[in-house]
């Protein structure tokens, strides 16, 4: 038996990682090496793992449970069966705000080891489950930059991606130099990557600028059915942005 821990830093805001990492419809995509999930209930995952180890090629019957931790982490159960092993382990993830990022204090114990594992080194084996940490933050981390990362659009695309969306959707007219749309982008979209949003750079689409009236930046229009239904100008809390959908 061991125990291993770390500490990673993810560009993400507390509420968003926390849901991540206790919603595990969420949470089972990033595992590592995943390569079926059979089933997916509130508490208690069962999926397939194909683990790419060089002591360890048999496919794993797998079952996660996750107990939150309060609001600020949550804890992981992971059982495995294979042919010729058994293993189980127990991952605990807390975090910490920081500026404008999350800092993840996390452990691993294993409980039980058997079968051919028993024969592994535990060096081979503290670097697998490390492996499997790193790759699940690293995966984690690619997904919630992926989700918050604002799409910025032309003129030429403004119909097609505004105008023509199905769904309501926000502009966020900016400019390069302005301090509140740096803001903007740093506090308060990470916050609500779950909104349709989209940047136009105010001083490059000139002609949208004039034809609605953008006299100042940041200016957040919200459209709906190719009109627009809402406006605010200059810095917004994710509360204030949330309203604006509503």
């Amino acid at each position: 038996m061991f125990s291993i821990s770390g500490e990673k830093i993810l560009n993400t805001d507390i509420a968003t990682l926390y849901a991540e990492l206790t919603d595990l419809n969420k949470f089972v995509p990033n595992l590592p090496d995943l390569k079926l999930i059979k089933e997916v209930k509130e508490n208690e995952a069962h999926v397939i793992i194909a683990p790419g180890f060089s002591f360890l090629k048999t496919e794993l019957d797998t079952i996660i449970t996750c107990v939150p931790n309060g609001t600020d982490g949550s804890q992981i159960t992971i059982a495995s069966k294979g042919i010729g092993t058994f293993s189980k382990a127990e991952a605990s993830f807390n975090l910490k705000p920081s500026e404008n990022s999350v800092i993840v204090n996390w452990e691993m114990k294993t409980t039980e080891l058997g079968g051919l594992l028993k024969l592994v080194p535990p060096t081979l084996l503290k670097a697998a489950a490390n492996q499997v940490i790193g790759g699940l933050l690293k995966n984690l981390e690619e997904k919630l930059t992926k989700d918050h990362k604002m799409q910025t659009i032309t003129e030429a695309e403004f119909n097609q991606k505004v105008l023509e969306s199905t769904e309501p959707i926000l502009v966020d007219f900016y400019s390069p130099t302005c301090p509140p749309c740096r803001m903007l982008d740093s506090k308060t979209f990470p916050q609500v990557p779950d909104l349709n949003i989209v940047k136009i750079d105010a001083t490059e689409a000139i002609n949208l600028s004039t034809q609605y009236r953008v006299n100042a930046v940041p200016t957040l229009i919200v459209f709906k059915g190719g009109k627009e239904v809402k406006r605010q100008l200059g810095y917004v809390e994710p509360d204030v942005l949330r309203k604006m959908f509503e």
